[in-house]
């Protein structure tokens, strides 16, 4: 579905805001909406019917990015928390701190993009 969602966002098409929420509140992003929303209407130029198209379309492609790399993040800090658990070393909490902050600043961006008018 991610592909399909880039590809469209790529492709110059108009946008479907209608379409576009349900897709990206659906289960895979879900939770990193939840999370940057509060859990009220998302405020991202793509979901915004006045919004000039150019900037919803590389909004839409930014979100997406931010979407994806949060989903590598959340398993790379499963792995990282599953090693320090293990080994419970200096290296392994480092990793989990360093994975930690990156899921941040991914929310933060997130949240820039719903913020931006």
């Amino acid at each position: 579905m991610r592909d399909r969602i880039v590809d469209f966002a790529m492709s110059g098409a108009a946008l479907d805001r209608d379409a576009l929420v349900p897709i990206l509140a659906g289960a895979e992003t879900a939770a990193a909406w939840r999370a940057v929303s509060g859990g009220d209407e998302l405020g991202f130029t793509f979901t915004r019917s006045k919004s000039d198209p150019d900037l919803a379309r590389k909004d839409l492609g930014l979100a997406l990015e931010a979407v994806v790399g949060l989903a590598e993040i959340e398993a790379a800090l499963g792995d990282a928390t599953r090693r320090l658990e293990r080994d419970m070393d200096d290296a392994a909490f480092a990793d989990q701190q360093a994975l930690i902050m990156a899921k941040r600043q991914y929310h933060d961006r997130l949240a820039s993009l719903a913020g931006n008018e």
